[in-house]
């Protein structure tokens, strides 16, 4: 009985697996637009690739401004968090490497929420530099609801992984004392 209820509670929910490997399918995505400019804008020898960039750029600028450091060092950590979502994936596999798939999710999803929430307020307290100029439909849609979902999600992963920890934790303190 513990047995089970240990393994279901160091088990990683579908969503969040998909999260992890959908998800970053979509960060490699675009920390490889950012780090292959100009190649990957319009007129670049790979923009077939990034045809949608074409039309985000002139929404969040600090996609299409060359000198611009903070998006390509986002898009670098974005790797890093990218490598360490799959490696929590693969970690998963095996019922031994639980424990640290969910410690590695964990870490994933700070950096993610926490980075996009950094990027957030670069925007913000840089008054609105590269996307001030869009009407408020456009920010919404184009800047805002796709940015925050690299909030959202990770958050939940955060405290879903969280919460799974502590109560192997917990399981692992009652065992010990029964």
């Amino acid at each position: 009985m513990v047995q089970q209820t240990a393994q279901q509670i160091l088990s990683l929910p579908t969503w969040a697996k998909l999260w992890l490997i959908l998800g970053n399918l979509i960060v490699f995505w675009d920390a490889t637009f950012v780090l292959m400019r100009p190649h990957s804008m319009a007129g670049g020898l790979y923009e077939y690739i990034w045809i949608p960039y074409q039309k985000y750029i002139l929404h969040d600028k600090r996609y299409a401004d060359m000198d611009e450091p903070f998006v390509v060092a986002q898009s670098v950590i974005n790797l890093i968090e990218l490598l360490l979502g799959l490696y929590a994936v693969y970690l998963h596999s095996n019922i031994k490497t639980r424990p640290l798939s969910l410690v590695v999710a964990l870490i994933a999803s700070v950096m993610t929420w926490s980075k996009t929430t950094l990027y957030f307020a670069i925007e913000y307290y840089g008054k609105m530099n590269y996307t001030g100029h869009n009407i408020a439909s456009d920010f919404i849609f184009f800047f805002f609801i796709p940015s925050f979902v690299w909030v959202l999600v990770p958050m939940l992963v955060t405290r879903m992984t969280a919460r799974k920890l502590i109560a192997a934790a917990s399981l692992a303190q009652n065992t010990k004392t029964k």
